[in-house]
């Protein structure tokens, strides 16, 4: 009995959502499983610069949970024309490989 609720925890951690909360009602027990993350993905790639010179994509994306390369994409363009992060660019300029803070 309750390896659901251990499962639903650990999932919930996983997909970076707000725990489950759980709430005794009479004689019984509620489960509330809100899809709610912890920080919006802006506030989650901010909170990764500060520990990391840089993001890519692929990371910020595994961060967020947010699965299009070109929504991701959307993401780090408008924090970079609020003057957030900047783009890194390959070795012949061409192309962003990552994104730092400005």
């Amino acid at each position: 009995m309750g390896e659901g609720l251990n499962t639903a925890f650990q999932k919930m951690k996983d997909w970076r959502l707000k725990e489950p909360t759980i709430k005794v009602e009479g004689n019984y027990v509620k489960a509330v499983i809100a899809h709610t993350p912890i920080a919006t993905p802006e506030e989650a790639i901010i909170e990764f610069l500060k520990n990391n010179p840089q993001i890519r994509n692929r990371q910020a994306r595994e961060l967020t949970g947010i699965r299009s390369e070109n929504d991701m994409k959307r993401i780090f363009y408008k924090l970079r024309d609020k003057g957030n992060i900047k783009p890194v660019m390959s070795k012949n300029g061409n192309t962003i490989v990552a994104w730092t803070k400005k």
